[in-house]
């Protein structure tokens, strides 16, 4: 378990940095550009992350799942999913340079997006074949290469970005350095994967792409709408509103980088471990491992979302400017739903080949927050949307969840968590989260910056103290897993 700990670590830290990257980003855009551009900006960006999952069709996922099982025909499987992906990215391009571009303008009222939008098409042709990468080293155990890309590719947008920007200062210009990145990244990532596949084995029982598809699909379809859903309450107030009330918004709903930074890179760490688990019978180890990975998670996502909720509005005035202080109603009502995101049930859907269970969950999920978030729009405006996704999730979602996979690995509700261990987590968080919020009340008086630096240093001595005194936290097994290599 020190081994999968030690590479999830890893993927952390190199997700970190890429999640820093773009909180950096939408600091220095907000401050550069109007509200209405930084907008169009957003929106752009938003009608690629909107459609992805769906031009992706599950196969970065497919590849977790087959490339373990045949070692020695890697090659041949990564050929036939560059070829689709690109080929679907093609066409999605040269959808948005021939019209499409003009109907998601008008969707979302905004005249100046279909400008931007043409320039942007390119950017699908390139990113989805380069999506590939980090699923692709996982699955062949090349973890730290995957914190290395993802730390140089975050680094280098960051600075192309700001480079692009003192020449051309606006949201074409922010638009553009992305493309240049994606052209620049794109041959190195293809290269990268066709080096590492190695050479196919002559004789070896080939892995049809009907099978591939056969797989990914149901999965690729879930995610999809998962992924729909994420953003659905953004496309909506994109549409009932005006682009400065997005802007605003689009900067506070947020889910915390943490949940892609842990979550995802235990779940993507502990799949391939679980999948042989469950292929030689033994379901209950493979439940396990993803109850110590809950656990794990929870260590750092349950302090974050205490934290976090304290100093929202700080937090937000600190990154974006007081124009945006407002953007802390929706990013703490999506707080709210960070402590039920500790792990993946989707990697216990996988793992039993049931990724079918992904895409009804979605569906049933996705039905429920359209309804909810137009409602609470037209009730309470913009905010009102955070509140419907969030209230799909804790309604709809998971229970669903907890449901499916109670009857899959046939145990009560009640196995599927560590809940003694994870109560304690909560309440050592919140504890944590009184003491330095009554210290934080002193010191209004402090600039933002030495008032929430402060705070989390109270706020970190206070867990790490009380999670000691619980026997929650023990500091000489976290210092001896950093040791090990």
């Amino acid at each position: 378990m020190a081994s999968r700990t030690i590479k999830a670590g890893i993927l952390v830290f190199g997700q970190g940095i890429a999640a820093l990257s773009a909180i950096i980003i939408g600091a220095y855009l907000s401050r550069e550009l109007s509200k209405a551009d930084y907008a169009t900006y957003r929106q752009t960006l938003l009608s690629y992350r909107f459609v992805a999952p769906v031009l992706m069709l599950g196969l970065p996922q497919a590849l977790l799942y087959f490339l373990p099982q045949h070692e020695e025909q890697k090659r041949k499987i990564l050929v036939k999913i560059i070829t689709v992906l690109f080929s679907v990215g093609a066409l999605f391009s040269l959808f948005l340079f021939f019209g499409g571009n003009h109907l998601l303008a008008q969707r979302f009222n905004n005249p100046q997006l279909a400008g931007a939008l043409k320039v942007f098409a390119p950017y699908a042709a390139m990113m989805l074949p380069v999506s590939l990468l980090t699923n692709f080293l996982v699955a062949c155990g090349k973890v730290k290469v995957v914190a290395i890309y993802n730390i140089i590719s975050s680094v280098a947008l960051l600075i192309i970005l700001f480079i692009w920007m003192t020449y051309s200062a606006s949201y074409e210009g922010a638009i553009q350095a992305n493309i240049l990145h994606a052209l620049i990244l794109f041959i190195p990532a293809i290269l990268i994967m066709w080096t590492m596949a190695g050479k196919s084995v002559p004789g070896a029982d080939p892995v049809d792409l009907k099978d591939i598809l056969k797989y990914s699909l149901p999965l690729g379809i879930g995610l999809m709408v998962g992924q729909f859903n994420l953003n659905l309450d953004k496309v909506i107030v994109a549409t009932m509103t005006t682009p400065e009330d997005f802007a605003v918004y689009v900067n506070g709903a947020i889910e915390v980088p943490l949940i892609g930074m842990i979550t995802g890179a235990v779940s993507a760490v502990i799949l391939p471990d679980m999948v042989k688990a469950c292929k030689m019978g033994d379901k209950a180890g493979a439940l396990e491992m993803w109850k110590r990975a809950g656990v794990k998670s929870a260590l750092i996502i349950f302090p974050a979302t205490c934290f976090l909720m304290l100093v929202a509005p700080e937090l937000m005035t600190f990154i974006y400017s007081e124009e945006y202080v407002e953007s802390a109603l929706p990013f703490r009502v999506y707080l709210c739903v960070l402590p039920l995101r500790i792990i993946f049930f989707g990697s216990l859907f996988q793992a039993v080949n049931k990724s079918g269970l992904i895409l009804k969950r979605a569906l049933l999920n996705v039905i429920a927050n359209g309804l909810l978030t137009i409602l609470f729009v037209w009730l309470w405006g913009a905010w009102g949307a955070a509140l419907g996704t969030v209230t799909a999730i804790i309604i709809f979602a998971y229970p669903y969840c907890i449901w499916s996979s109670k009857k899959l690995f046939d145990v009560n509700v009640c196995d599927l968590f560590k809940l003694r261990e994870l109560l304690l987590i909560s309440i050592i968080s919140i504890i944590a989260a009184l003491g330095s919020w009554f210290v934080v009340q002193q010191f209004q008086f402090l600039p933002i910056w030495l008032l929430m630096g402060g705070g989390g240093i109270v706020y970190g001595f206070l867990y790490l103290g009380v999670g000691r005194w619980f026997g929650v936290l023990n500091l000489r097994d976290i210092l001896a897993i950093i040791r090990k290599k």
